[in-house]
C-alpha cells in the first residue's frame, strides 16, 4: 500500500511539474503578448498625436492665411466705398453750382 501511495505521490508531483511548466509558458506568452500590444498601442498613439499636430498646424496656417485675405479684401472694399462717396460728393457739389433757384 505504501508503494501505491508513493507512486501516486510521484505521479502527482510529475503532473504538478508539468502544470507548473505549462503555467510558466503561458505566463511568458501572455507577457510577450501584453508587451507587444502595449508597443503597438504606443506606436498608434504617437502616430495619431503626430497626425493631430500636423492637422492643427495646417488649420492654424489656413486660419492665418484666410484672415489676412479677408482683411485685405475689407481694406480694398473700404477704399472703393470711400472713392464712391467722394465721387458722389463731387457730383453733388457740381450740380449744386448749376441749380437754378426760382
Amino acid at each position: 500500500m505504501a508503494i501505491c501511495r508513493n507512486g501516486h505521490v510521484y505521479s502527482s508531483l510529475q503532473a504538478l511539474c508539468r502544470r507548473s511548466s505549462e503555467l510558466e509558458s503561458l505566463k511568458a506568452e501572455w507577457g510577450a503578448n501584453r508587451t507587444s500590444l502595449s508597443n503597438e498601442h504606443s506606436v498608434s498613439l504617437t502616430s495619431e498625436r503626430e497626425k493631430a499636430l500636423h492637422t492643427q498646424t495646417e488649420m492654424a496656417d489656413r486660419f492665418t492665411r484666410e484672415k489676412r485675405e479677408l482683411e485685405e479684401l475689407h481694406s480694398v472694399k473700404v477704399c472703393l466705398i470711400a472713392l464712391c462717396i467722394s465721387y458722389v460728393n463731387t457730383i453733388i457739389y457740381i450740380n449744386v453750382d448749376h441749380v437754378i433757384v426760382i
